[in-house]
């Protein structure tokens, strides 16, 4: 059990907050998303443009790759994070926020915060992949300009798999920008 991210090119329109009669491969998104919906309602759209697959996590191994992210990039553990004043997510806000502050089970973004995912995923490439191997520890990300952690590190196979999570979700949410959505199911 866990959660796997799929993108579409191109969101259809809306057929109603109810089940329609799905006659036509459909995307459902909650009310819990509507924060990262970009102004579109709850409920069921015509699923139209290209679907891609990303990648899958266990709830857990996605919990691990979102912290790692969140002290690689905004050098603060997620758990400070989410105690922070980082709570209701804006363009303004740290990089990731939409994504770190997003439900692990469920969620949906809309095409401007796939854009500015894709352009945060882009901008922040070279950073993930030097600390792709830090340990997750208050004390290992406290330090900005660090570029070693005194936390020790992870071994060069749980690096390559946050490298392969982090580039493969950079691709999705490319794909989800302009009129598209990223998903999680």
């Amino acid at each position: 059990m866990g959660v796997t991210f799929v993108a579409v090119s191109r969101a259809g329109r809306f057929l109603g907050p109810n089940e329609p009669g799905l006659e036509q491969p459909a995307v459902y998104v909650t009310w819990a998303d509507r924060r990262h919906l970009d102004g579109r309602l709850p409920g069921f759209y015509a699923r139209e443009g290209e679907r891609r697959e990303g990648p899958g996590f266990g709830y857990h191994g996605y919990h691990q790759w979102r912290a790692w992210l969140c002290a690689a990039v905004n050098h603060e553990a997620i758990q400070t994070y989410w105690e922070g004043e980082h709570d209701n997510p804006s363009p303004d806000q740290p990089a990731f926020a939409a994504l770190i502050w997003s439900s692990d089970c469920e969620g949906a973004f809309g095409d401007r915060t796939c854009t500015r995912l894709a352009a945060e995923f882009v901008a922040h490439r070279s950073l993930a992949a030097r600390r792709a191997t830090i340990v997750l520890t208050d004390e290992a990300v406290a330090d900005d300009e660090a570029e070693e952690v005194t936390g020790g590190t992870v071994d060069q196979e749980t690096a390559a798999w946050r490298l392969d999570r982090y580039d493969e979700l950079a691709a999705l949410f490319a794909h989800g920008a302009d009129d598209g959505w990223v998903y999680l199911v």
